[in-house]
């Protein structure tokens, strides 16, 4: 009995060791980052340098960095890979930073003593992108619509759509049943079902804003009714008539001008002719006479 309390105790302390010693390792070494946040405001078209450095015990030959970069929970790998590295530092340059650029970006270092890593934050203003910039939007009532903006820029932007009222924008209501908006981080969407002319054209801007500052984007929406097509159509129709009509009354009257001109006009050639050889004649007859 004696033995076999001694056995569990030494496998308990065996494991005790063995959770000391797995949990010494990974203390042994830690990741610092620099700088740990920064504004690409303050940039301007410089170069922004993210770098992180091991402190510990990490073997040289094991050590290997990653970089990451996520914005608005989407995670990606780094494009371009670090500017250099080395077994305890790692950098990355971004040229020219902007927005598009701002994000929590990880630099991460796997060795055979485990994973670490650190996550540099870099700010940015919202900035409006042209992936979904249109400043027109035409539809005929009936119809649905939707307007589109999407920016960049860290943290993520709270999106809020006005409507130009009076010569002043005000929110949009949306309390509205046939008007809905759909924000997913960094893009936004104002939808209109079954618009009206009277009620829905106008102005409409989408404004994004977050800790750094703001940006928006005006857009336009015209509807129009279904007859207004057709009178439009019906008008064009009739100018184009009206010109075929002008066009030939012009090549009528050119021809015919043409015509009495030509009937009008003198024929001295022919006259001329005429004489010499009324004078030729003449000639003739006076020499016979002699």
């Amino acid at each position: 009995m004696k033995m076999h309390a001694v056995y569990w105790m030494t496998m308990a302390m065996a494991a005790i060791l063995v959770t000391l010693g797995v949990s010494g390792t990974l203390a042994d070494f830690s990741v610092e980052p620099k700088p740990e946040t920064f504004y690409i405001g303050n940039l301007g078209n410089s170069t922004l340098l993210l770098s992180c450095s091991v402190h510990g015990n990490v073997s040289s030959a094991s050590a290997h960095w990653e970089w990451e970069k996520s914005t608005n929970n989407v995670k990606e790998n780094v494009k371009g890979g670090p500017l250099s590295s080395s077994w305890n530092y790692t950098e990355f340059r971004i040229e020219k930073a902007t927005a598009n650029d701002s994000g929590i970006y990880t630099c991460v270092v796997k060795s055979a003593k485990g994973v670490k890593s650190a996550n540099i934050s870099v700010f940015a203003a919202p900035e409006m992108t042209q992936e979904h910039k249109k400043h027109y939007e035409s539809r005929s009532e009936g119809e649905s619509a939707i307007l589109k903006c999407s920016c960049v820029g860290y943290p993520q932007a709270e999106w809020t759509w006005y409507k130009l009222v009076d010569n002043k924008y005000e929110l949009v209501d949306l309390n509205m049943s046939h008007v809905t908006v759909r924000t997913d981080g960094a893009y936004t969407h104002l939808a209109f079902d079954d618009t009206e002319k009277e009620r829905d054209s106008g102005n409409y801007s989408c404004k994004a804003k977050n800790y750094h500052g703001e940006a928006s984007e005006s857009i336009m929406l015209r509807v129009h009714r279904r007859m207004d097509a057709v009178i439009v159509f019906l008008i064009i129709v009739a100018e184009v008539v009206i010109l075929i009509v002008i066009i030939f009354i012009y090549e009528k009257y050119s021809k015919k001008r043409q015509l009495t001109q030509d009937v009008d006009e003198p024929k001295p050639l022919k006259e001329g002719i005429d004489s010499q050889n009324k004078d030729g004649v003449h000639q003739r007859n006076l020499s016979q006479d002699l």
